[in-house]
């Protein structure tokens, strides 16, 4: 069901710390302890309002897709990209559709096709999915993962379903619970963890390097 989807996407920081960890990087103790407090605010936002049971089918789709967003994310600054995230972004939305147009003609998707579903609101969400879900969120993840650690730009994993709790209240009127609460304030305080700690690292890796174009006093005076 859509909890256990949840909790599975939100498991990529976790995933990116044992990625982290058998790349033999130095992940620091609170990044880790973070990422354990983010999966248990996760926990209790989802589990309580989930229902239905997950197919085997589906869940193993979550779990593939959560790996290859991890691991794409983990190898993405070791990669040769495309420097710029529009270009890379261009080239990674061309070559998904042109697999998904492929899959889908093979399973038959054509024929299942009703060109009565082809309404003025339905184009419209498709385009701002393809332009702002897509297009505009990729290059923007894109640059982060270039310009960020990678700890502290998978926390967008723990806001979504967040995010998405406060839209159903703020619009559909659903009812905001304690354990909401609770893992709501689990989240926030674990993205407020993790973004500290690795701007902490981020700061130390630069010091060495500074030091070394600086030089000591007397090469400055020079």
């Amino acid at each position: 069901d859509s909890s256990v989807a949840a909790m599975i996407a939100g498991s990529v920081p976790l995933q990116v710390i044992l990625l982290r960890t058998l790349a033999r990087d130095r992940v620091a103790l609170a990044t880790r302890l973070s990422v354990l407090g983010g999966l248990a605010g996760l926990a209790l936002i989802v589990i309580p309002g989930g229902d239905g049971a997950s197919s085997a089918i589906g869940l193993a789709m979550a779990l593939s897709a959560s790996i290859s967003w991890s691991l794409g994310s983990f190898f993405a600054h070791k990669l040769p990209l495309p420097k710029d995230g529009f270009v890379a972004t261009t080239w990674e939305m061309l070559s998904a559709g042109v697999f998904l147009l492929v899959l889908g003609v093979a399973t038959g998707e054509p024929g299942s096709m009703d060109a009565a579903g082809f309404t003025f609101q339905s184009i419209a969400a498709w385009l701002y999915l393809a332009i702002f879900g897509s297009l505009v969120g990729f290059t923007a993840y894109a640059w982060l993962l270039r310009h960020a650690p990678i700890s502290k730009v998978v926390t967008h994993q723990y806001v979504n379903p967040l995010v998405a709790i406060l839209l159903g209240a703020l619009v559909l009127d659903e009812q905001l619970t304690l354990a909401v609460a609770a893992g709501a304030a689990l989240i926030v305080g674990s993205v407020f963890v993790a973004v500290r700690s690795e701007n902490a690292a981020a700061r130390r890796l630069r010091s060495p390097a500074i030091a070394d174009v600086r030089g000591t006093p007397a090469d400055r005076s020079v």
